[in-house]
């Protein structure tokens, strides 16, 4: 973890998301915007921080461009991710 306030701030923390599409439609197996929020909020207990400076987009559906979008400001937005 991540708890020494002076290495978080000397660190470039980052983790990545696969958003590809899947068997059933282009949100199904959990690649839309609800299982982005959730799988960087559960990244982030795991880390122990309360944000990241980047989050990697690891193969990205187009179909679904603009909800993972939309979902990418949103983290930004709460300072998840900076």
């Amino acid at each position: 973890m991540l708890a020494d306030r002076q290495a978080r701030d000397r660190t470039v923390l980052s983790t990545k998301i696969t958003l590809g599409r899947r068997e059933g439609g282009p949100t199904a197996g959990g690649k839309g915007r609800k299982a982005m929020l959730r799988s960087l909020d559960a990244s982030l207990r795991r880390l122990g921080t309360e944000h990241l400076d980047l989050y990697i987009l690891h193969a990205c559906n187009a179909l679904t461009l603009e909800e993972v979008l939309r979902g990418l400001d949103d983290l930004v937005s709460s300072g998840k991710v900076r």
